[in-house]
């Protein structure tokens, strides 16, 4: 009986186990065709796209034809233009759209040299984060500028609110600080030939400094992605040695942060001791702010030394703030030298119940962009800000409240490079 019975399993098994392999099949088959649709369609949205894109290309390029040809201006003179125009926008990422509109702009206005000059607006626009909007804004304002022999305050000041690094880089070409071209264009002494003529420099893309990389994404990390790739040939390419003297400065610099570490963080234990805070509070402190340091391009003893500073004054929240003025130097083009000046200027302006010219004017020098994202903080512009500040009727407290809520790490910071550190540990695998 038992063998009859197992005869009859194994007849069964006979049949199930193939058409488990079969089923087992058939999933995979399914799964594989869903895959494909998947990419079909990826691929179809992608066409489309492309297709939907040279259609709104075309349609730009001819109403610019259409537009410049009611100015009188001769076809083959457009013809040039276009040519020239979409050479760049494809060779820079350029809207078509943006800059056809910029050209036509700027020639309504009797620009000249308006081909170049559109570039120049386009790539300061590229170094934005709204390329096609910026682009629009600025051959709209140098249009509008262009009707007037000086250039006007309001015109200048919607760039300044809109884009103030742009305008920093615009104050670097004529040799002159923010302030300073703020107070001459204020007081009728800019005028717009020069200032043109400023935009035209700036925006140069030999002039640009390219934008800092975002760090590498860790599917690049673990063995030997884009990023060590690209980094290896670059080095190949240009020269040998100059990698190496990379590398060695870099490890030099690497052990002195070590050290310049040990010795900031035992004055910082020493000063708030000294200032009766608990170690427990001391530890929590310094562990926040060590991390903040590892994971960004700031040293330890910028950290250390900020926060004594600020918390010596008696200073609110001194931790997060800190970390709000690492925001702040972030938005500069030279983060460290940046937030230095800050930390000066901080510790200066928590001993006054209002903001200082002075301190607040080496603040914007710095840090232009992040200066026009306090003033956002605080609902107003930049130029309401400044002029609060120059009549006394900014506080302190007021502004470094700004401060720790528009640029704390999470906001801000994550975004923002790594430090040497984490190169040379991708480079090295």
């Amino acid at each position: 009986m038992a063998e009859n019975l197992n005869t009859k399993i194994n007849i069964v098994d006979g049949f199930s186990n193939p058409l488990s392999a079969f089923a087992s099949k058939l999933s995979n088959s399914s799964s594989k065709l869903s895959e494909l649709s998947n990419k079909f369609t990826q691929a179809k949205s992608k066409v489309t796209g492309m297709i939907t894109g040279a259609n709104k290309g075309a349609e730009a390029w001819t109403n610019f034809s259409n537009k410049l040809g009611s100015m009188n201006i001769p076809t083959a003179q457009i013809g040039a233009a276009k040519n020239e125009l979409s050479g760049f926008a494809r060779q820079t990422n350029t809207s078509i759209d943006g800059i056809s509109k910029a050209y036509v702009n700027l020639s309504r206005a009797g620009v000249s040299n308006t081909s170049q000059l559109t570039q120049s607006l386009a790539s300061l626009a590229n170094a934005t984060n709204s390329p096609k909007s910026s682009l629009i804004l600025l051959s709209e304002t140098a249009a509008k500028m262009a009707k007037q022999p000086k250039v006007q305050w309001q015109d200048f000041n919607d760039l300044l609110n809109t884009m103030p690094n742009t305008m920093s880089r615009v104050a670097s070409s004529m040799n002159t600080s923010m302030s300073d071209l703020i107070s001459n264009i204020k007081n009728g002494k800019v005028q717009t030939e020069q200032f043109i003529s400023a935009l035209n420099q700036a925006g140069n893309r030999n002039n640009l400094t390219p934008k800092t990389p975002q760090e590498p994404k860790s599917a690049g990390i673990g063995g030997g992605g884009m990023f060590k790739s690209m980094l290896g040939a670059n080095l190949a390419s240009s020269a040998v040695v100059g990698g190496l003297n990379l590398a060695r400065s870099a490890v030099t610099s690497l052990n002195e942060e070590l050290s310049s570490s040990t010795k900031a963080w035992d004055t910082f234990n020493g000063n708030m001791q000294q200032l009766n805070m608990p170690q427990a509070k001391i530890n929590s402190v310094r562990n926040e702010l060590q991390k903040f340091a590892q994971d960004t391009i700031y040293s330890s003893s910028d950290m250390a030394s900020t926060y004594s500073q600020l918390e010596a004054t008696g200073t609110k929240n001194t931790t997060q703030l800190v970390k709000g003025f690492g925001g702040l130097a972030a938005a500069s083009s030279e983060p460290t030298q940046a937030m230095k000046t800050l930390s000066q200027q901080a510790t200066q302006m928590a001993a006054k119940p209002k903001v200082q010219w002075q301190d607040f004017k080496l603040m914007m020098e710095q840090t232009p962009a992040g200066i026009s994202a306090v003033a956002k903080s605080m609902n107003m512009s930049m130029s309401e800000l400044m002029q609060g500040v120059q009549g006394g009727t900014v506080k302190t407290q007021d502004f470094f409240n700004a401060i720790e809520k528009k640029l704390v790490t999470t906001e801000c910071f994550l975004k923002w490079p790594l430090n040497i550190k984490l190169l040379i540990k991708l480079w090295m695998g």
